[in-house]
């Protein structure tokens, strides 16, 4: 029987590093099954080695998500790598790496572009094809114009995407081989009018509903559209 209570880290610093992480790794799944907080016990498990379990990665993202949201995106950052070394598939694993690529950002942008074009090449589901946009938009928004040409370029021909992440990223590919610019004449009219409605499309479902951007690529969308249907039909020939 122990005479006094003796603190963890000085149990834990007699341990050697394998016997630590077990332990570590024991308590987290005890404290999991116990509901305390995903924070508590994500902290835990950045002490730990993988535990090969999918659990961990969604407590790891989970706390994640809320360092971010306490603007605290150094931690997110390691939580979100440690979340990366547990088995995760699906909707999930994309989460994971369209999180760490949106919190690098700004900070090591080479990285981030890496997670994104992970997410884009990802199996489809429906989660998944929204993430892909996204993660897409923001990587051309950086100006990373090669990265997006060449995924879009592949990912827009695969059938298994629903038809709107499909159409819309085939608008991002066009974007990002600069085929914008001024408002075509002629056949290529109809065209660009789909492309700018889906831009608009992407930048108000970025989160800012008020997106001035967003607003006038809908209303150009609608004006070029507008001069496509009555060049066709008005003037009896597509223009």
């Amino acid at each position: 029987m122990l005479a006094d209570w003796v603190p963890s880290d000085h149990l834990l610093v007699t341990m050697d590093a394998d016997a630590r992480e077990r332990t570590q790794g024991g308590v987290a799944e005890l404290c999991h099954r116990r509901a305390i907080p995903d924070t508590v016990v994500a902290n835990i498990l950045l002490g730990t080695r993988p535990i090969g379990e999918t659990r961990a990665a969604r407590v790891l993202h989970d706390a994640a998500r809320t360092c971010t949201e306490e603007g605290n995106t150094a931690i997110a950052t390691r939580l979100l790598g440690r979340a990366l070394q547990e088995p995760a598939t699906g909707s999930l694993a994309s989460r994971i790496l369209f999180d760490l690529g949106e919190v690098e950002l700004a900070t090591v942008p080479f990285a981030s572009d890496r997670h994104f074009a992970r997410v884009i090449a990802a199996p489809a589901d429906r989660e998944t094809d929204v993430l892909r946009v996204r993660a897409a938009d923001l990587a051309l928004s950086r100006g990373d114009q090669a990265l997006v040409s060449r995924l879009t370029g592949e990912v827009r021909r695969r059938e298994d995407m629903s038809p709107g992440a499909r159409g819309t990223l085939l608008a991002l590919h066009w974007l990002s081989q600069d085929w914008m610019g001024e408002v075509p004449d002629g056949s290529s009219c109809a065209d660009s009018a789909i492309l700018l409605y889906a831009r608009g499309l992407v930048r108000l479902s970025s989160g800012d509903a008020e997106s001035p951007a967003g607003a006038t690529d809908l209303r150009n969308a609608h004006g070029m559209w507008s001069r496509t249907w009555y060049g066709t039909t008005v003037g009896g020939a597509r223009r």
